[in-house]
């Protein structure tokens, strides 16, 4: 399949797979126990460009500011990609019976890099409807 030729020539070129979302999971749409902070990729790499321009050193934490639930993040994608949010099924991470086990406050505090180095983060909103302007210009739309 497809994807599975493009996924096997990022992994070739060095892409390391951080997480990923298995279909049940998506299908329920998110379980409202477990939480974390939505990052546009483009967004952190431009937080590290200014980390590395400021010679910074030390431990900083740099993700979105915004700290929401699976459900929640499934729903505002669903609202900026044009879907029915209403179809997304609250759920808990115990039905979802994921294969390992995952925190349930993976959020952090950045208020240092905020401070330090005056990273600020747009809204889950914002970037997403950054990443569907993206998707447009490049011909992927849903």
């Amino acid at each position: 399949d497809e994807d599975a030729a493009v996924a096997a020539r990022l992994f070739a070129a060095g892409m390391v797979l951080l997480g990923h979302l298995h279909t049940h999971e998506f299908a329920a749409g998110g379980s409202t126990d477990q939480v974390g902070n939505p990052t546009l990729a483009d967004e952190l790499a431009f937080a590290i460009l200014k980390v590395v321009g400021k010679n910074a050193v030390g431990l900083y934490h740099i993700s979105g500011f915004e700290t929401l639930s699976r459900y929640e993040f499934a729903r505002q994608i669903a609202e900026v990609f044009g879907f029915d949010r209403d179809v997304i099924s609250p759920t808990t991470s115990d039905m979802l019976k994921q294969k390992a086990r995952r925190p349930m406050n993976s959020s952090f505090i950045c208020l240092k890099a905020q401070t330090d180095l005056g990273i600020n983060m747009p809204s889950v909103r914002d970037s997403l409807s950054r990443m569907k302007q993206q998707m447009k210009r490049d011909g992927r739309e849903f």
